[in-house]
């Protein structure tokens, strides 16, 4: 995870550099755009094992130049989810999330249809409902509503997202992109759960 950030940061900072030496007589500030994404989420919270998720995201983006700098922002719907197994016990934990991104990026384009970007930025979340299911071999299993009294979780989480991919016929985005939580998202534990998050997503852009 920590190369996949520091490939996608130093992507992003490559990308910004570009924007500096860009011909001035570069076409006119792109967009607005509204983009629809989704895909697959590989979360976990720390010290525990990765769920397989998905998510829907609407965004809106406008040109902050004419040289490819944008900034976007916008609500997505994320289905989260960890697992634990510690000795004869399994913890399997899912929940929903609302989330509220703000990145900055660049996107270089080659042509009309081919581009790639890279955008980073901050994010707010709402953690509800779900379900947690907890087994302890052959006598104990139990299923419980997630952040309830017996699944001590904290509803709101905050934390930086960054993506990198690339924008094909000019209007199909396809993208990965790493989430990590500030917020120690457990309540009352005596070690931090921090939300981590693996994505990918196509999506489809439409110009205002």
């Amino acid at each position: 995870m920590k190369r996949f950030i520091i490939t996608a940061l130093a992507a992003v900072v490559a990308l910004s550099l570009n924007a500096q030496s860009t011909d001035k007589k570069s076409a006119k500030k792109d967009g607005p755009w509204i983009e629809v994404n989704g895909g697959v989420s590989i979360s976990s919270l720390s010290r525990m094992k990765d769920h397989t998720g998905w998510h829907l995201a609407a965004m809106f983006e406008t040109a902050a130049n004419n040289k490819g700098v944008y900034v976007n922002t916008g609500i997505a719907y994320r289905f989260r989810g960890a697992s634990a197994v510690e000795y004869s016990q399994r913890e399997d934990i899912n929940y929903h999330a609302m989330e509220l991104p703000v990145n900055i990026g660049y996107r270089y384009r080659f042509n009309k249809k081919i581009a790639i970007f890279g955008e980073l930025g901050p994010y707010l979340a709402y953690c509800f409902g779900g379900k947690t299911h907890v087994r302890r071999g052959d006598w104990y299993d139990q299923e419980y509503d997630t952040f309830s009294e017996q699944v001590p979780l904290n509803h709101f989480d905050c934390g930086m997202g960054i993506k990198v991919g690339a924008e094909l016929f000019g209007r199909i985005p396809v993208s990965a992109g790493y989430m990590f939580g500030f917020r120690d998202m457990g309540s009352n534990l005596d070690y931090e759960r921090n939300f981590t998050c693996l994505t990918v997503s196509v999506g489809y852009r439409f110009k205002l």
